[in-house]
Protein backbone atom coordinates (compact mmCIF):
# COMPACT_ATOMS: atom_id res chain seq x y z
CA UNK A 1 0.00 0.00 0.00
CA UNK A 2 2.88 2.33 0.79
CA UNK A 3 4.32 2.00 -2.75
CA UNK A 4 0.94 2.80 -4.26
CA UNK A 5 0.63 6.01 -2.19
CA UNK A 6 4.12 6.98 -3.25
CA UNK A 7 3.17 6.59 -6.91
CA UNK A 8 0.07 8.74 -6.37
CA UNK A 9 2.17 11.45 -4.70
CA UNK A 10 4.62 11.39 -7.58
CA UNK A 11 1.81 11.59 -10.14
CA UNK A 12 0.20 14.53 -8.33
CA UNK A 13 3.56 16.29 -7.94
CA UNK A 14 4.26 15.75 -11.64
CA UNK A 15 0.82 17.14 -12.52
CA UNK A 16 1.42 20.26 -10.40
CA UNK A 17 4.87 20.75 -11.95
CA UNK A 18 3.44 20.47 -15.47
CA UNK A 19 0.61 22.88 -14.61
CA UNK A 20 3.05 25.39 -13.07
CA UNK A 21 5.29 25.11 -16.15
CA UNK A 22 2.31 25.67 -18.49
CA UNK A 23 1.07 28.65 -16.47
CA UNK A 24 4.58 30.11 -16.34
CA UNK A 25 5.00 29.71 -20.10
CA UNK A 26 1.61 31.29 -20.79
CA UNK A 27 2.43 34.20 -18.45
CA UNK A 28 5.85 34.70 -20.06
CA UNK A 29 4.27 34.68 -23.54
CA UNK A 30 1.61 37.14 -22.36
CA UNK A 31 4.23 39.55 -20.96
CA UNK A 32 6.41 39.16 -24.08
CA UNK A 33 3.44 40.10 -26.28
CA UNK A 34 2.67 43.06 -23.98
CA UNK A 35 6.26 44.29 -24.31
CA UNK A 36 6.00 44.13 -28.10
CA UNK A 37 2.67 45.97 -27.97
CA UNK A 38 4.29 48.66 -25.84
CA UNK A 39 7.11 49.09 -28.34
CA UNK A 40 4.90 48.97 -31.41
CA UNK A 41 1.66 50.67 -30.52
CA UNK A 42 1.29 52.44 -27.20
CA UNK A 43 2.57 51.86 -23.64
CA UNK A 44 -0.84 52.53 -22.06
CA UNK A 45 -2.56 49.94 -24.26
CA UNK A 46 0.16 47.43 -23.35
CA UNK A 47 -0.30 48.05 -19.62
CA UNK A 48 -4.07 47.65 -19.91
CA UNK A 49 -3.53 44.48 -21.95
CA UNK A 50 -1.36 42.99 -19.18
CA UNK A 51 -4.19 43.40 -16.67
CA UNK A 52 -7.14 42.74 -19.01
CA UNK A 53 -6.13 40.80 -22.17
CA UNK A 54 -9.51 41.08 -23.97
CA UNK A 55 -8.89 44.83 -24.33
CA UNK A 56 -6.75 43.97 -27.36
CA UNK A 57 -9.76 42.45 -29.08
CA UNK A 58 -11.93 45.47 -28.19
CA UNK A 59 -9.28 47.91 -29.42
CA UNK A 60 -8.83 46.02 -32.67
CA UNK A 61 -12.59 45.89 -33.24
CA UNK A 62 -12.88 49.63 -32.59
CA UNK A 63 -10.04 50.42 -34.99
CA UNK A 64 -11.42 48.13 -37.68
CA UNK A 65 -14.82 49.79 -37.42
CA UNK A 66 -13.44 53.31 -37.66
CA UNK A 67 -10.94 52.84 -40.45
CA UNK A 68 -12.70 50.33 -42.66
CA UNK A 69 -10.90 50.94 -45.99
CA UNK A 70 -7.49 51.15 -44.35
CA UNK A 71 -8.22 48.05 -42.23
CA UNK A 72 -9.39 46.02 -45.21
CA UNK A 73 -6.36 46.92 -47.33
CA UNK A 74 -4.03 46.23 -44.40
CA UNK A 75 -5.71 42.88 -43.71
CA UNK A 76 -5.30 41.95 -47.36
CA UNK A 77 -1.60 42.78 -47.28
CA UNK A 78 -1.25 40.92 -43.96
CA UNK A 79 -2.86 37.72 -45.22
CA UNK A 80 -0.94 37.89 -48.50
CA UNK A 81 2.32 38.33 -46.55
CA UNK A 82 1.37 35.57 -44.11
CA UNK A 83 0.57 33.13 -46.90
CA UNK A 84 3.78 34.02 -48.76
CA UNK A 85 5.82 33.45 -45.58
CA UNK A 86 4.11 30.10 -44.99
CA UNK A 87 4.60 28.99 -48.61
CA UNK A 88 8.26 29.97 -48.87
CA UNK A 89 9.43 29.48 -45.27
CA UNK A 90 6.82 27.10 -43.78
CA UNK A 91 9.13 24.14 -43.39
CA UNK A 92 11.63 26.32 -41.50
CA UNK A 93 8.96 27.88 -39.29
CA UNK A 94 7.48 24.63 -38.05
CA UNK A 95 10.71 22.67 -37.72
CA UNK A 96 12.49 24.48 -34.85
CA UNK A 97 12.00 23.68 -31.17
CA UNK A 98 8.96 25.00 -29.30
CA UNK A 99 10.81 27.97 -27.75
CA UNK A 100 11.14 29.48 -31.25
CA UNK A 101 7.37 30.03 -31.31
CA UNK A 102 7.91 32.42 -28.43
CA UNK A 103 9.59 34.73 -30.96
CA UNK A 104 7.17 34.03 -33.80
CA UNK A 105 4.13 35.09 -31.78
CA UNK A 106 4.94 38.83 -31.57
CA UNK A 107 6.08 38.86 -35.18
CA UNK A 108 2.80 37.45 -36.50
CA UNK A 109 0.54 39.17 -33.92
CA UNK A 110 2.14 42.65 -33.72
CA UNK A 111 4.91 43.40 -36.18
CA UNK A 112 3.55 41.85 -39.40
CA UNK A 113 0.17 43.63 -39.06
CA UNK A 114 2.01 46.89 -38.33
CA UNK A 115 4.26 46.36 -41.34
CA UNK A 116 1.18 45.59 -43.50
CA UNK A 117 -0.46 48.83 -42.38
CA UNK A 118 2.75 50.72 -43.13
CA UNK A 119 2.78 49.33 -46.68
CA UNK A 120 -0.80 50.51 -47.21
CA UNK A 121 0.03 53.90 -45.66
CA UNK A 122 3.06 54.47 -47.87
CA UNK A 123 1.27 53.37 -51.04
CA UNK A 124 -1.90 55.38 -50.51
CA UNK A 125 -0.32 58.48 -48.97
CA UNK A 126 2.44 58.85 -51.52
CA UNK A 127 0.20 58.15 -54.49
CA UNK A 128 -2.11 60.92 -53.22
CA UNK A 129 0.91 63.23 -52.89
CA UNK A 130 2.07 62.46 -56.43
CA UNK A 131 -1.40 63.22 -57.82
CA UNK A 132 -1.77 66.43 -55.77
CA UNK A 133 1.81 67.70 -56.41
CA UNK A 134 1.81 69.99 -53.34
CA UNK A 135 4.14 72.91 -52.65
CA UNK A 136 5.40 71.14 -49.52
CA UNK A 137 4.42 68.22 -47.33
CA UNK A 138 5.44 66.10 -44.36
CA UNK A 139 4.51 62.51 -43.53
CA UNK A 140 4.78 60.32 -40.44
CA UNK A 141 5.07 56.56 -40.23
CA UNK A 142 2.15 54.50 -38.98
CA UNK A 143 4.13 53.66 -35.86
CA UNK A 144 4.72 57.36 -35.11
CA UNK A 145 1.02 58.06 -35.63
CA UNK A 146 0.06 55.27 -33.23
CA UNK A 147 2.42 56.62 -30.57
CA UNK A 148 1.08 60.18 -30.91
CA UNK A 149 -2.61 59.34 -31.01
CA UNK A 150 -5.09 61.19 -28.87
CA UNK A 151 -7.01 64.42 -28.82
CA UNK A 152 -4.00 66.70 -29.29
CA UNK A 153 -2.08 64.52 -31.72
CA UNK A 154 -0.28 66.01 -34.68
CA UNK A 155 -1.49 65.20 -38.17
CA UNK A 156 -0.41 61.87 -39.66
CA UNK A 157 0.68 63.83 -42.72
CA UNK A 158 0.01 67.26 -44.10
CA UNK A 159 0.50 69.10 -47.37
CA UNK A 160 0.11 72.64 -48.60
CA UNK A 161 -1.32 73.19 -52.06
CA UNK A 162 -2.29 76.59 -53.47
CA UNK A 163 -1.91 78.09 -49.99
CA UNK A 164 -4.44 75.67 -48.45
CA UNK A 165 -3.40 73.10 -45.85
CA UNK A 166 -4.63 69.52 -46.02
CA UNK A 167 -4.18 66.67 -43.53
CA UNK A 168 -4.21 62.91 -44.08
CA UNK A 169 -7.32 60.99 -43.07
CA UNK A 170 -6.98 57.25 -42.48
CA UNK A 171 -10.77 56.97 -42.54
CA UNK A 172 -10.98 58.29 -46.07
CA UNK A 173 -7.46 57.31 -47.22
CA UNK A 174 -6.92 60.74 -48.72
CA UNK A 175 -5.95 64.29 -47.83
CA UNK A 176 -8.83 66.42 -46.52
CA UNK A 177 -9.01 70.15 -45.81
CA UNK A 178 -7.50 71.02 -42.42
CA UNK A 179 -10.04 72.55 -40.06
CA UNK A 180 -7.56 73.16 -37.24
CA UNK A 181 -6.25 76.63 -36.43
CA UNK A 182 -3.42 77.86 -38.70
CA UNK A 183 -0.86 77.75 -35.86
CA UNK A 184 -1.31 74.01 -35.22
CA UNK A 185 1.25 72.68 -37.70
CA UNK A 186 2.01 72.27 -41.36
CA UNK A 187 3.91 75.31 -42.62
CA UNK A 188 6.12 75.48 -45.72
CA UNK A 189 9.63 76.72 -45.03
Amino acid sequence: MNGEASEWRQAIASLFCDAARAIGTALAAHLWLALNLMLAIHPLLAMIYVVFPPVLLFAATYELGNFTAFSLWSAGVYFFSLSAICVFFGRYLFGPPAFAYFFYMPFFAVWLPLFSGEIVRVASMHSALIVASPQCYETSSLMASLHRRGEHAQAHAWMVKNGERYVWSYRELRFVADSRPKLSGGVCR
